[in-house]
């Protein structure tokens, strides 16, 4: 038994002697090669950062979407990748249906979070991404093409936002409108304002709806404030 080990050792450190006299002298130009090999695969790596460092944010993660091909959004959401150590439960997400922008704050996420945690999945709701970091934080504006309700989950990796028209979660939509505000005040009696008198009808009647059980109903404002949108 030992004898047959003996020869297999033989044989392998022979085959092993006869592959290296055979490849020794090639060593400089194996060597060159992967050399060469390495530095075009380096450039290639650069030239596409720099390609996406010119995208715009909507135009990066469309690039993404491309990297990924048919699975970059199967399940017809938005993902946002998590920095290390944050959880779902750290972002805060505020919605504006009046300029139809929704904000997602992310804790630790720098000014290269997009290009170190891609962001990928659906595109087609949104015409135009920002992003901009200060400090400890992030923010990510989506500007979307029109209202939309957002429905989010997260898991330990990331995030995940999906479009919701208001009629695929409400049966009914109703927009009020406060007329005038701002720099608008309408016909002015008596030193009262039009615009007063409408935002105090709608604050009222958004009390009652808010105070309502009936969740069927969707309802829009176009200001809750003196502004004029």
């Amino acid at each position: 038994m030992e004898e047959k080990i003996l020869k297999k050792t033989a044989i392998v450190v022979l085959a092993a002697a006869l592959t290296a006299c055979v490849t020794v002298p090639f060593f400089p130009q194996i060597r060159a090669a992967a050399e060469e090999w390495a530095a075009a695969a380096e450039e290639k790596r650069t030239r596409e950062e720099r390609k996406k460092r010119e995208l715009t944010e909507l135009g990066l993660l469309e690039y993404n979407n491309r990297q990924l091909g048919e699975n970059a959004v199967q399940d017809g959401r938005l993902r946002l990748e998590l920095p290390l150590g944050v959880s779902g439960n750290d972002l805060e997400l505020t919605e504006d249906y009046v300029t139809q922008t929704v904000s997602i704050t992310i804790p630790y996420a720098g000014e290269d979070y997009l290009y170190e945690y891609p962001m990928t999945g659906r595109s087609d709701p949104l015409k135009r991404i920002t992003f901009g970091s200060s400090q400890k934080y992030g923010t990510i504006e989506l500007i979307t093409n029109q209202v939309y309700e957002l429905e989010t989950d997260f898991d330990e990796d990331y995030f995940y936002i999906r479009f919701l028209t208001p009629h695929e979660v409400y049966d009914k939509v109703v927009v009020v409108d406060a007329g005038h505000g701002g720099d608008d005040p309408g016909v002015t009696k008596q030193g009262i304002c039009e615009k007063d008198i409408d935002l105090d009808i709608v604050l009222k009647l958004k009390e009652i709806l808010e105070a309502s059980a009936d969740r069927s109903i969707g309802v829009y404002y176009t200001r809750t404030s003196d502004t004029n949108p």
